[in-house]
């Protein structure tokens, strides 16, 4: 019993090591992405925002490219400017909608 405890409380720990050093990457990639595209925000809580928006772009680029790694798609995609904007903004932005 003590055995599977301990592996358990492992594991938990383990688990909150790999969030922390995601969380600590996915920081450092926002804030070299606002220093690269010179971003500025009118807020905190549009910072907050626009880092909600930048984290789900990042995970959908992840997404993607694993499977490209895997020859479901026939290109890889990376951060660029758009990053900080939901579908709809870039789609607003770049066709006028």
């Amino acid at each position: 019993m003590k055995m599977v405890m301990f592996r358990c409380i492992f594991m938990l720990l383990l688990v909150a090591e790999t969030l922390s050093l995601q969380h600590a990457n996915l920081v450092r990639e926002w804030n070299m992405f606002k220093q690269k595209y010179n971003r500025t925000y009118s807020s905190d809580i549009e910072e907050t925002y626009r880092y909600g928006v930048f984290t789900d772009n990042i995970r959908a680029i992840h997404l993607h490219n694993m499977a490209a790694d895997k020859g479901h798609h026939s290109f890889w995609l990376a951060i660029n400017h758009f990053a900080d904007l939901t579908d709809k903004e870039y789609e607003s932005k770049m066709i006028g909608l």
